[in-house]
């Protein structure tokens, strides 16, 4: 599953007019669902499969305890060095394509910072609980979370 999810994604290199977006939504996301379902499965098993043990390594966890400062950060960093109008001002032009392995690695070593020093911060935490409280309490009903 695991290959005919990724396989699915090279549809939009073959002579065909293949949409992105119906790709993914109609090829991709079943079967990558399908996938990470048989994963799951299978790390509850006694003797789970190279993949899922793979995928439960500590390096691989890592990785994805840093996946959501990555998505936040990646674009804004992203535009520090390709955006024309941006690079042009800061940099003389947008970076070249060989520049890509440093901005893969700025942005990995950000959304590590980001990920420990602001993402598992306990007062971080404390805060966004009592943000949550208070907005929580002004749509109280609106939910339809009370009878």
């Amino acid at each position: 599953m695991f290959l005919a999810a990724y396989a699915s994604l090279g549809l939009r290199l073959t002579q065909f007019d293949f949409n992105d977006a119906i790709i993914r939504g109609v090829l991709f996301v079943p079967l990558f669902t399908k996938f990470l379902t048989q994963m799951h499965r299978d790390a509850l098993t006694a003797n789970p499969a190279p993949i899922t043990k793979f995928f439960g390594s500590k390096p691989m966890a890592t990785l994805g305890s840093i996946a959501f400062p990555m998505f936040i950060l990646h674009g804004p960093i992203g535009q520090i060095f390709y955006k024309k109008v941006l690079a042009k001002k800061l940099w003389g032009g947008p970076m070249s394509t060989r520049f890509f392995p440093i901005y893969l690695a700025i942005c990995l070593g950000m959304s590590h910072l980001t990920n420990e020093y602001f993402v598992k911060n306990k007062k971080v935490g404390a805060i966004a609980g009592k943000v949550a409280q208070v907005l929580a309490s002004w749509t109280e009903g609106m939910l339809r979370d009370r009878a």
